[in-house]
């Protein structure tokens, strides 16, 4: 398996634990129409009255509110 692909694997085993315990949870952020990937976005739970919101955005795509969008949700 190449070291490539079993990072991959790691990451997104460690989001399903993350998930299940619901400590962390990962998404992946796409264009409505075209269903085209864009970056990802992560809610980290540290408490009960406190998280923390943090996301990755493609770079072609900054500046046109996909990352105040998602904030919001």
């Amino acid at each position: 398996m190449s070291r490539w692909l079993l990072s991959t694997q790691i990451f997104l085993e460690k989001c399903i634990d993350f998930w299940n315990k619901g400590s962390e949870f990962n998404y992946v952020v796409f264009l409505k129409a075209s269903k085209k990937i864009i970056g990802m976005a992560r809610v980290d739970i540290k408490d009960a009255q406190t998280a923390s919101i943090g996301y990755v955005i493609k770079h072609n795509q900054w500046n046109k509110g996909y990352a105040t969008e998602l904030t919001k949700l």
